[in-house]
């Protein structure tokens, strides 16, 4: 009996306690977060209009949030493929797979929001091929959606930075 609650104190440290302080941390910084979350939820309702423009701050608020989740679930889901592989040999390739199909599904999503941002500074959605060059394709796509908006109307559309909505 002894054992076995000495066993269940140690589980509880090792699984529950990091969740708690990861908590807290998120509880600490809610209002940041916040308002991260309420920008990513926007702009994945916007995932299938590859039309108009999507702001600096909104687009990198969305690929941090995008980040996190997508590095998070990689993590987790690392942890539960050794045991189910180990458990039986076709057990973690249902798994993977729809893993596989998350991460598909939101970098396709991703995209819109990378070819309205690319619309903001008044380049082509087109220009999102562009990684497709070795080497020097990532680093001139990152320095694209690194530069400024164009302050006034362009051809896709009004300056979201102008534009009022209610939320």
């Amino acid at each position: 009996m002894k054992s076995i609650l000495t066993t269940i104190r140690i589980i509880f440290k090792v699984i529950i306690l990091p969740f708690q302080f990861i908590l807290k941390l998120l509880l600490g910084c809610f209002s940041i977060i916040s308002a991260l979350m309420r920008t990513y939820i926007k702009e994945l309702l916007r995932c299938a209009d590859f039309r108009g423009r999507t702001s600096r701050r909104e687009f990198w608020s969305f690929t941090l949030i995008h980040m996190i989740i997508t590095f998070a679930l990689g993590f987790f889901f690392s942890f539960d493929i050794g045991d189910m592989l180990a458990s039986r040999p076709s057990g973690g390739s249902t798994f993977i797979r729809s893993f596989l199909f998350f991460v598909v599904v939101i970098n396709f999503l991703a995209l819109a929001i990378t070819v309205r941002r690319l619309h903001d500074i008044g380049k082509s959605g087109w220009w999102f091929f562009i990684q497709v060059i070795p080497f020097i394709g990532f680093i001139w796509l990152f320095i694209l959606l690194l530069t400024y908006s164009n302050s006034e109307t362009n051809i896709y559309g009004p300056n979201p930075k102008n534009i009022k909505t209610i939320d």
